[in-house]
């Protein structure tokens, strides 16, 4: 059975029901221990969606993993290549050597 959150009118309560899908929304509050003691307003409110996980067999707890893309391995970075260069002073790979 799915389960309902109500708002009381006159409190601004909040409270939840379990209630079959075809049963008519609770026009009067039923959150024990309310101060407008029973007698409020109340109407259904949208909630959150929640995320249904099947149990039983023929469900795999591995259907609701995501998939993941396989790590790429990353290369050591490489120098850049050296353009003509060898004869000036100020070239670093000119210095190394």
């Amino acid at each position: 059975m799915p389960i309902y959150e109500y708002q009381c009118e006159q409190t601004n309560n909040i409270f939840e029901v379990n209630q079959s899908i075809n049963a008519q929304p609770l026009t009067t509050c039923q959150l024990q221990g309310c101060e407008c003691q029973g007698k409020g307003k109340a109407h259904r409110i949208i909630s959150k969606n929640v995320g249904v996980i099947f149990k039983g067999t023929g469900f795999y707890e591995t259907d609701y993993v995501k998939k993941q893309a396989p790590e790429k391995v990353a290369e050591p970075p490489q120098a850049p290549a050296c353009k003509g260069c060898a004869n000036n002073d100020s070239c670093p790979s000119a210095n190394a050597e």
